[in-house]
């Protein structure tokens, strides 16, 4: 719990990936829309400006059909260290929409750090009411990261 009494979510992944290489994965739209989310979750759109002041819209379809829009916007970006943006529910519009039970907004913070050949991935997820499956969420989601990254999804589009 963080002093205002909201939970504050940090979790640490390492990937066996080249730092630049997992920040590419994070922010550019065609790579996040392949990774990012639950096991069962598919996201049909994504639209991507990541600088700061840029947004990330993007809809979640779950395996019953429903669609979970979200918003957020960049606060930092610094390649290849950084990324701080809040997050929010939104319509497909991409105005804010409040769910009950979760917070109005959160903040998500990433840190990238070379490890040698490794990359770890610090995330901060504060602001949020109680964890409603996000801390869940951010673990399936960096699975999914960890299969893309040695997929060789990214292929060779990536200067290195």
């Amino acid at each position: 719990m963080s002093a205002t009494g909201a939970v504050e979510l940090a979790i640490t992944r390492v990937f066996d990936a080249p730092r630049e290489l997992v920040f590419e994965a994070w922010t550019q739209a065609e790579h996040w829309q392949k990774w990012f989310g639950p096991h069962s979750a598919t996201m049909p759109y994504c639209q991507m400006e990541a600088k700061p002041g840029g947004t990330l819209h993007f809809c979640h379809r779950l395996e019953d059909g429903q669609d979970i829009w979200v918003k957020c916007a960049y606060e930092e970006v610094s390649k290849p260290e950084k990324l701080v943006f809040t997050i929010h529910f939104s319509d497909k519009a991409g105005k804010l929409v409040e769910r009950p039970g979760f917070s109005k907004e959160s903040r998500v913070a990433v840190t990238f750090r070379e490890k040698g050949s490794q990359t770890e991935v610090v995330i901060r997820h504060t602001g949020l009411a109680i964890d409603q499956g996000e801390s869940e969420g951010w673990k399936q989601g960096l699975d999914r990261l960890t299969h893309f990254l040695t997929s060789n999804a990214l292929g060779g589009s990536h200067a290195g």
